[in-house]
């Protein structure tokens, strides 16, 4: 049974609602002593409501603590500077930017001599924790943020050049919108551990651009939304593993070595990959021992198979209402692998890919992005 996504959004509603009123009551923050300087060095835990005003450079030494119901506040133009790979960020209470934009926005970086090594973690978000973040860089991280059993909004957001931008583990929720990831090894990974029921997130109209090995991986019976992103030059777009629920909508998937990989468990849901657009991937979608249903997409040039099943336990993927980019259906069976191929084994999926689409959709792949 596919799980129902109108419930998903209702849940991220209600955490989201809970976020804002956590950070709303927060007193008002008192700035630092030295928030006229142009540097700060902060060795110490953050234990009453802070502003790091802007205009400042905050170098971080050691593990700087955010307690629990205290907030911390960074203004634009403020530069943050982790001094060695000890230095870190934890977050149990509030973290949130101020006045930021595309031209005004918050660096987090590493000291200029710790640069070429992946050591240097950034943000750890712990139990409880708040994070709400807009228009912020984080440029050579090991992790960029961390995040556990907490809540997680970042908008308008650059990860370059990190081995991992985000990762989430039972998350109560987790929204990323408009933010742009560029050459990491991996851009974001969701995971719910076996032992909690949480971990809800949707990333939308967010951009990834040569990602090492994955884009976006959704894990460990994760729940996820992924809506109305770009995906270029990855070697892997989306990987969908061991029993997460995914709904893949309205994204574009250009020039990836896979486009779509599911890897997951019979029996249990897969979700939904829904008004696509994937062009000269390798191939476009990699199907194991999952069966999601696949429709409505524009499946383009690929130079390998558009559809690739490799599982073995004879299940039927519901390939219908597709655009294969001709009407040829001898010409659509050679760009789909699966048990008619003739594979030695005899419990090979299938793919139904009956009725198709007889011209391109044009409300498939990434669709305008709304200014606000």
């Amino acid at each position: 049974m596919k799980i129902k996504y109108i419930k998903i959004y209702k849940l991220f509603n209600y955490f989201f609602i809970i976020g804002i009123l956590k950070f709303i009551n927060c007193s008002s923050p008192s700035s630092p002593q030295d928030t006229n300087r142009p540097s700060l060095i902060v060795d110490y835990n953050i234990t009453s409501n802070t502003v790091w005003g802007k205009g400042t450079d905050i170098i971080i030494k050691g593990e700087v603590i955010i307690d629990s119901s205290f907030c911390l506040i960074i203004e634009n133009n403020v530069n943050i500077i982790f001094d060695s790979e000890n230095s870190v960020l934890k977050v149990f209470g509030t973290l949130s930017s101020k006045e930021t934009n595309e031209t005004t926005n918050i660096s987090f970086v590493k000291k200029e001599t710790q640069k070429e090594d992946f050591k240097q973690n950034c943000i750890y978000a712990e139990t409880g924790s708040l994070i709400n973040l807009e228009y912020c860089i984080f440029d050579g991280f090991n992790i960029a943020i961390k995040s556990r059993i907490g809540s997680l909004f970042l908008r308008g957001c650059i990860f370059r050049n990190c081995y991992q931008g985000i990762y989430n583990v039972q998350l109560d929720s987790c929204i990323v919108d408009k933010c742009i990831f560029i050459n990491n090894e991996f851009d974001i990974t969701f995971e719910r551990s076996f032992y909690t029921d949480v971990n809800r997130a949707i990333v939308e109209n967010c951009e990834f651009f040569k990602s090492i090995r994955t884009s976006v991986k959704i894990t460990n019976k994760a729940y996820g939304i992924l809506f109305n992103n770009r995906f270029e030059d990855c070697k892997q777009g989306v990987l969908c593993e061991y029993g997460s629920n995914v709904l893949i909508k309205n994204n574009s998937i250009l020039n990836c070595e896979t486009g779509i990989y599911f890897y997951g468990y019979l029996d249990e849901p897969d979700g939904n990959i829904l008004m696509n657009e994937i062009d000269n991937s390798k191939d476009g979608i990699v199907l194991y021992y999952s069966s999601p249903d696949v429709n409505y997409n524009n499946l383009l040039k690929c130079k390998d198979y558009k559809i690739k099943s490799i599982q073995f336990q004879n299940l039927v993927i519901n390939a219908k209402y597709n655009w294969w980019d001709t009407t040829n259906e001898d010409e659509i069976k050679l760009n789909i692998f699966d048990k008619n191929d003739g594979n030695d084994s005899k419990n090979i999926g299938i793919v139904d890919f009956s009725p198709i689409m007889k011209e391109p959709i044009n409300s498939a792949g990434v669709q305008k992005i709304a200014e606000n």
